[in-house]
């Protein structure tokens, strides 16, 4: 790593640079996101993502073991010591952490015959425009030890500060890859997954059925649903019981409830 760089000024060429990584235009011409906070950049430390620039305030840079110093100065190509001024306006939350830092994104690869050699669970979102909702199913998706997710369609934006955040660092631990729904159909096929969708129409109560081992789970748009690409495509329409009146579940929560089903058969 290098030395200790301070900027004093939002005039500053690096720091317009940070700020622009707010808009996700500006992130895909970089190749670039954010992310903040000493437990997040903790995860990609550990995940072994490529870091550009960390951004430290300078209270928060006193108060730091020089073991951690030295850690972060090693894993970034850029260690910058920033005032508070400075740190606001790169900031994404309201009560900012003191840390902050420009990741690479990572070319990420599904390879699906080395997944299809074992069995499990794909999470396929098709439209999932909610960042909270992305987020959230991320979470869960590494916690129920899914295999890879596939986003199609114009979901939300992977390295959005929201997405990042919601998932709790969860980007960092499962392959994530954007493909049409086309590829992804074959792809699936190919590699003898069944694919189940979530559907109210003639659907089958996913308590009531013995859930494939080498599954894809399809969830859909927040207002739409599934597509009729993948409802015709479909090995399988579930749709979980409800007792009371109400609109349907929130998507994250479905996905969520579904993904600890498929868990709770196959575990």
């Amino acid at each position: 790593g290098l030395g200790v760089i301070e900027i004093q000024s939002l005039q500053n060429t690096v720091v317009k640079d940070c700020v622009n990584l707010a808009l996700k235009k500006y992130r895909q011409q970089q190749g670039l996101f954010i992310v903040e906070g000493w437990k997040l950049i903790d995860e990609v430390l550990d995940s072994g993502w490529q870091i550009k620039d960390i951004f430290i305030e300078k209270t928060a840079l006193a108060n730091l073991a020089s073991v951690k110093i030295n850690q972060l100065q090693q894993a970034c190509e850029n260690f910058y010591k920033i005032n508070e001024e400075i740190l606001k306006k790169i900031s994404d939350v309201q009560t900012a952490q003191g840390i902050l830092a420009t990741v690479y994104m990572p070319k990420p690869q599904l390879d699906l015959e080395k997944l299809a050699s074992q069995n499990g669970l794909i999470l396929v979102l098709e439209t999932i425009q909610d960042p909270g909702n992305l987020g959230t199913l991320i979470r869960t998706a590494v916690a129920t030890g899914v295999q890879a997710i596939v986003l199609v369609e114009n979901c939300a934006d992977l390295y959005a500060p929201k997405v990042v955040r919601g998932s709790m660092g969860g980007i960092f631990r499962v392959p994530i890859i954007g493909m049409s729904r086309l590829e992804v159909l074959e792809r699936l096929k190919a590699s003898n997954y069944k694919i189940l969708v979530t559907s109210l129409e003639a659907a089958q109560n996913v308590y009531e059925i013995e859930l494939p081992v080498r599954m894809a789970l399809v969830l859909g748009n927040e207002a739409n649903g599934v597509s009729e690409v993948f409802l015709q495509a479909s090995d399988l329409k579930i749709v979980l019981p409800q007792l009371g009146k109400i609109e349907s579940l929130n998507v994250a929560i479905a996905g969520s409830v579904l993904m600890y089903e498929y868990l709770r058969q196959n575990k």
